[in-house]
């Protein structure tokens, strides 16, 4: 019996590096992610979001930060939480807002952006650009990054 216990708990410390390695490598995704991570500024909406509403005063930025976003829509704060995985897969949770309003224009550029936020699937960073698109590979919004030391 105390043979069983013992293989039964090298086991699980077996299991449990392997989990703790595959985390940190960005297998099972979610928490830091240096391409990720930091300050993200909306260049623009990809062509799968559809049609843009011009508004000079809206720009849409997000900070990423270990499976935490937080954001301003240019409207309204907003703040959650996303996955990502190695594989390109990413995914916002939970995303709330405040309740300012704004002008319709505003207000339209907002919902398309907070629509698109709902959408995203998929995530790439190339040439410092990162593209979150939907299922289909269709880019939904595509963000520079904001601040110094951009990437």
């Amino acid at each position: 019996m105390r043979s069983l216990r013992a293989g039964a708990a090298a086991g699980l410390a077996v299991l449990l590096t392997v989990l703790v390695a595959a985390a940190g490598c960005g297998l099972l995704g979610g928490g830091r992610n240096e391409a990720l991570d930091g300050p993200w500024e909306l260049a623009s909406f990809g062509d799968a979001a559809g049609p843009v509403v011009d508004d000079a005063g809206m720009v849409p930025t997000m900070t990423l930060d270990a499976g935490e976003v937080t954001g301003h829509s240019g409207v309204n704060q907003f703040g959650g939480s996303y996955t990502w995985s190695s594989d390109g897969t990413f995914e916002f949770e939970d995303v709330t807002r405040t309740a300012v309003g704004g002008t319709e224009a505003q207000m339209a550029v907002e919902q398309k952006f907070f629509d698109a936020l709902e959408a995203v699937r998929r995530y790439e960073v190339a040439d410092t650009r990162l593209r979150l698109s939907d299922d289909e590979g269709g880019d939904l919004l595509i963000f520079d990054p904001k601040g110094p030391g951009d990437r």
